[in-house]
């Protein structure tokens, strides 16, 4: 910043680049939680990993708690990279222990008690819960220092028929103003049982656990009992990259070539029954999601509009004494939630895919 207080000095502005970059991952940032179910799980530790000391790699699995885990074929790595620093807890989160990643593969990950120190994986067991920290006090309260339980309500979370544990439990159970217990008759959704109540579970279509191809007809099926069931009224489709290339390549063998640009339904996007397809990177594969959101009342709530966290005082602070380092820190604070979760479409899960 010193050295770029002059035209002459720079060539690019520091302050707007380093902001424009900031943006940009709280982007991503926010639309990974969006696809994602409030419990702010990146993955789970396989449980196949036998916890140890040493440098041995970590072995995951993607976030248990969405529908379809079962037969998801989603990198569990899919929100991790190299740098992050992030959390280990068991579901009731007692602790939390710390960890830097300093190696990722497709299903694996290596750690270190520091950043860029040498792996280091003990502390970590079976089944536990990868979430994003915010500071390296494994001491801390996992809840206020950490993604655990402490991020939007996502589309994962929306498109199931069970209770989501949260943190936000059953509007007559909580303790205090949240719920962190491992209760599972005190977890619910948007307050309410799901087990209770037929409208507050979304219509799912799975096969028991089992993959089973994409055809025409299990999409009818989506479309007829998101209709039938509440009067839902389906948008637009959407999945990963992979589960739309798999629905156009049930369309090829039917392809006319009186126009060799259209596939059969006469558009050069794909679409089914008149709806637009749409693809998404963070969307987790082998599902299609059929999205009525505006007619189950899909809002953003929003406490605090991104903004800095002292906007009242200094923007820009020092990071130590003797350092000519300054640093700034950004907050947003809201959640989404929907009204009626049986009337936001359906979601068609355990499907395969070509490739």
């Amino acid at each position: 910043m010193a050295a770029a207080r002059k035209d002459v000095d720079r060539y690019i502005d520091l302050i707007d680049t380093e902001i424009g970059g900031l943006t940009d991952d709280i982007s991503v940032e926010i639309n990974r939680m969006l696809h994602n179910d409030g419990t702010g799980r990146l993955a789970e530790v396989s449980s196949t990993y036998v916890p140890g000391t040493g440098a041995g790699a970590i072995a995951l699995v993607v976030n248990q708690g969405i529908e379809g885990a079962a037969t998801c074929t989603t990198d569990p790595t899919l929100y991790l990279e190299v740098g992050m620093r992030i959390a280990f807890l068991t579901n009731a989160a007692a602790s939390m222990v710390v960890k830097w990643i300093i190696a990722v593969t497709d299903s694996t990950i290596t750690v270190a008690d520091t950043e860029g120190g040498a792996a280091e994986r003990t502390g970590v067991a079976a089944s536990d819960w990868v979430v994003r920290a915010s500071t390296s006090d494994a001491l801390t309260n996992p809840e206020f220092s950490s993604g655990y339980k402490s991020e939007p309500m996502g589309i994962a979370g929306f498109f199931s028929d069970g209770d989501i544990p949260d943190g936000n439990g059953l509007a007559n159970g909580q303790t205090g103003s949240d719920y962190y217990g491992t209760t599972t008759s005190l977890w619910g959704f948007q307050g309410i049982s799901s087990a209770t109540y037929d409208f507050n579970q979304a219509i799912v279509l799975d096969g028991g656990g089992s993959a089973r191809p994409l055809t025409e007809a299990l999409m009818q099926q989506a479309f007829s009992d998101a209709e039938r069931l509440n009067n839902g009224e389906i948008e637009m489709l959407m999945s990963a990259y992979e589960s739309r290339d798999t629905y156009l390549d049930t369309l090829i063998p039917h392809k006319r070539f009186n126009n060799t640009l259209h596939l059969e339904g006469g558009h050069s996007a794909l679409d089914f029954n008149g709806r637009a397809w749409v693809v998404d990177r963070h969307c987790y594969r082998n599902r299609v999601y059929f999205c009525g959101l505006r007619g189950g009342g899909f809002t953003r709530y929003e406490v605090e509009p991104l903004n800095f966290l002292d906007f009242h005082g200094h923007k820009w602070d020092r990071t130590g004494f003797d350092d000519d380092a300054w640093q700034c820190a950004m907050v947003s604070r809201y959640n989404f939630g929907i009204d009626v979760r049986q009337r936001i479409g359906a979601i068609l899960v355990d499907i395969s895919e070509i490739r």
